[in-house]
């Protein structure tokens, strides 16, 4: 019975592997990352907040003031209750910073494991949702705006909605800060459905399903 060196052999397969296999397996890779994260972006850019706040900020400011918003209890709108200035578009922010920072980094050339499997694995760089709501915060805060939609605002200055397109104090052309009149203290409640943060652990928990290709 003939025998062979495992250890001999796959180090000779090892040249032949990386020069026919290695290049369609870092294609397949580089390609499900692609349709991956363009899922992600996707999935943020579709949902109804991320919607409402592009459509508004595509809208000018005397229109602002007819869209009522699902998401504050039939008062006024996102755009407005969140203060976004002029035409600044929040949803595009994300997008272009999601986009431009969830990398495929490397991806290392393929050897065999202890199982006798060729393997190639990829990094993948993800940005945590505290580097993304640093990115895009509130006009008149700090904090990021997607933190401020899931979370709630506390503290949060009376608001009035209402036609304030030509008043210079007005963020966004369709509310206003109150200093002393009370309004109605439900008329924004934090938005419960999914969000950015379940769309990027689904995101890594796909990256990390596929993390090793192997042959």
């Amino acid at each position: 019975m003939a025998q062979f060196n495992l250890t001999n052999l796959r180090r000779e397969l090892d040249p032949q592997m990386n020069k026919i296999v290695y290049p369609k397996i870092r294609a397949r890779i580089e390609r499900e990352f692609e349709t991956s994260k363009d899922q992600l972006v996707r999935s943020f850019v579709n949902a109804g907040p991320s919607k409402e706040l592009d459509e508004l900020a595509n809208t000018d400011r005397e229109s602002r003031v007819d869209y009522v918003s699902p998401y504050t209890q039939g008062h006024g709108n996102l755009y407005a209750f969140l203060g976004f200035a002029n035409d600044r578009n929040p949803t595009e922010e994300v997008k272009d910073y999601l986009e431009q920072n969830v990398r495929l980094k490397s991806i290392t050339r393929g050897a065999f494991n202890r199982e006798g499997n060729y393997v190639v694995t990829g990094k993948v760089e993800v940005p945590t949702l505290k580097e993304i709501n640093a990115s895009s915060t509130l006009d008149w805060s700090s904090r990021g705006w997607i933190d401020a939609l899931v979370n709630g605002v506390r503290g949060m200055p009376e608001f009035l909605f209402g036609m304030f397109a030509d008043n210079p104090k007005s963020l966004s052309g369709a509310g206003i800060e109150l200093k002393k009149t009370r309004v109605r203290s439900d008329s924004f409640k934090p938005y419960n459905g999914n969000y950015l943060s379940q769309f990027l652990e689904r995101f890594k928990a796909k990256i990390r399903s596929g993390k090793n290709t192997k042959e």
